[in-house]
């Protein structure tokens, strides 16, 4: 970004007065522009307290009358002013909020310049509040604000106001925002400690020879002109006060080389000379890399500059592409009849594959090795122990009667042991993919189911509402009806079963004792 400086014509004038000491000599700092002499005093005081300080030292609050005069004073204190002291007013933090009070105060939402002495009269060059406030024969103002959203000036009815001038954008601790900019003006409560700017009146031509070196692409305005070459400049001004300034400029650009050459391995700067190089990922400029050479090989894809620094001054290239093709893989896995789709492209059968792709951001191709690979299945099913299983693990199941192809209460195990002939089969969930077995027949006649009345140690209590186990040695019960749910369970060794709660109808009694398993059958009739 080109930088435009504008630059102020001043010399430092002796003073013949003796001053009060309402402030120390060591904070105060003479300087001039265009042929009116100020004082920026570093010592902070309330608006009242600054404007007697101004008056015993022969001058006046600064009063402000174009944008001349006050783009003059805030360059000045932010170029010139810390080259000359050493005193750097501007650091850019919101916080600090560099303001100054100037020589304007408030009278009933009136603005008024303050008089020089007293028998000068204040001159009114505002009135109104807010937006509803208008200058007053076409005085100058310069109120803050941001992003073209003008504050004016807003009254209260607890102190009086005064006016500062910023020279960094001020923060508004109150409303948590910034309200103006560099140079504008900002109204706050006289009882605030501030700097201030004093003015004095001239009475004398001023003579005033500078040298100013600037960096090659920056421009210089001096006497109304935009300067952008090496040179000596004269201008005659009439100053603020109808003092004339005679200003000498004599501008040395620094002509550093710019080139920098690509040749798509390795970035060339041409400009050996310079004092530093810096290179960075354009990408992410907060991180340098690690190389101070004339030139840079990348190693891996990127956008890189390199910023050179020569006397003071600074350039900085534009963003260079480099792009290396790579190569990466996938492995992923899909149901064996459903598509799969990888940036885009359906893939309906297992294999391998390759895409070629760009580089987000750059153009070169990339490869990405893609393998696809079906979920397998072990979808064959064994009878142990008058139980059917599956040979497929670490999934989940559902067991399914074939004849109205339904699923079967409370049988989602591995295992299923059912109470009826029949063809069933088995429904597997296995990462995300369904499928299932072949219909599997079952013959009753392996198990062999008995009625509980032909079992000599098991016996139904009517009266009781019982089934009674006389001595019967067992590791589960299990309490089944017609659809093979499972109505009740029990691993303890008791005696006796309550069947009060069943309906009329059929029920199994199914007895685990090691690998052996018994069927009994019994009805419940009221």
């Amino acid at each position: 970004m080109k930088n435009i400086i504008i630059f102020i014509c001043s010399i430092l004038l002796g003073s013949s007065t003796a001053y009060s000491q309402c402030a120390l000599e060591k904070n105060i700092f003479p300087f001039t522009i265009n042929g009116k002499k100020y004082e920026v005093v570093l010592q902070k005081m309330i608006w009242g307290f600054a404007s007697d300080c101004s008056k015993e030292r022969g001058g006046n609050l600064a009063r402000i009358n174009n944008k001349e005069e006050n783009d003059s004073i805030v360059n000045y204190l932010k170029n010139e002013f810390p080259i000359k002291t050493g005193v750097n007013l501007v650091d850019g933090i919101y916080e600090t909020n560099h303001l100054f009070w100037i020589g304007a105060i408030e009278d009933k939402d009136r603005w008024y310049w303050t008089s020089k002495s007293k028998r000068d009269t204040s001159t009114e060059f505002f009135a109104g509040i807010g937006s509803f406030g208008h200058t007053v024969n076409d005085y100058y103002v310069n109120w803050g604000s941001i992003d073209d959203k003008r504050y004016f000036p807003h009254s209260t009815t607890v102190y009086p106001q005064a006016l500062t001038i910023s020279l960094n954008p001020f923060y508004d601790t109150t409303e948590s925002r910034v309200k103006s900019t560099s140079g504008q003006w900002i109204n706050q409560t006289y009882d605030i400690l501030h700097y201030f700017l004093i003015e004095y009146d001239c009475k004398e031509t001023l003579y005033n020879e500078r040298v100013f070196s600037t960096c090659m692409g920056d421009s210089i305005v001096f006497a109304g002109d935009t300067i952008r070459k090496s040179g000596v400049y004269r201008d005659t001004t009439v100053s603020y006060s109808d003092c004339d300034s005679i200003s000498t400029l004599t501008v040395d650009i620094n002509n550093m080389k710019r080139d920098v050459k690509f040749d798509e391995k390795e970035i060339r700067v041409f400009e050996p000379g310079a004092d530093s190089y810096k290179w960075y990922n354009c990408n992410n400029d907060s991180i340098e890399i690690d190389n101070d050479k004339e030139y840079y090989i990348p190693l891996e894809t990127g956008k890189y500059k390199v910023k050179i620094t020569k006397d003071l001054c600074e350039f900085t290239s534009d963003c260079y592409e480099v792009c290396f093709p790579n190569k990466s893989r996938l492995d992923t896995i899909k149901c064996e009849n459903d598509p799969v789709f990888i940036n885009d492209v359906e893939y309906t059968k297992r294999g391998f594959y390759e895409q070629n792709l760009k580089q987000i951001g750059f153009d070169c191709d990339s490869v990405l090795e893609i393998d696809i690979e079906d979920v397998r299945f072990d979808k064959r099913i064994k009878e142990s122990n008058d139980t059917l299983f599956t040979y497929e693990s670490n999934a989940d199941y559902q067991w399914y009667n074939c004849e109205d192809n339904l699923p079967i209460d409370d049988a989602k195990s591995r295992g299923f042991a059912p109470i009826e002939e029949g063809y069933y089969k088995v429904e597997i969930t296995k990462q995300g993919c369904i499928d299932y077995s072949e219909c599997y027949y079952y013959t009753i006649a392996r198990s062999r189911i008995m009625d509980i009345k032909d079992s000599d140690i098991i016996r139904i209590d009517e009266i009781n509402k019982l089934i009674v186990l006389d001595d019967l040695i067992y590791d589960e019960i299990e309490l089944i009806d017609l659809n093979s749910k499972i109505i009740y369970k029990t691993e303890k060794m008791n005696q006796a079963i309550s069947i009060e709660f069943l309906t009329n109808g059929a029920y199994f009694l199914k007895v685990i004792n090691g690998n052996k398993v018994e069927m009994f059958k019994f009805m419940v009739v009221e």
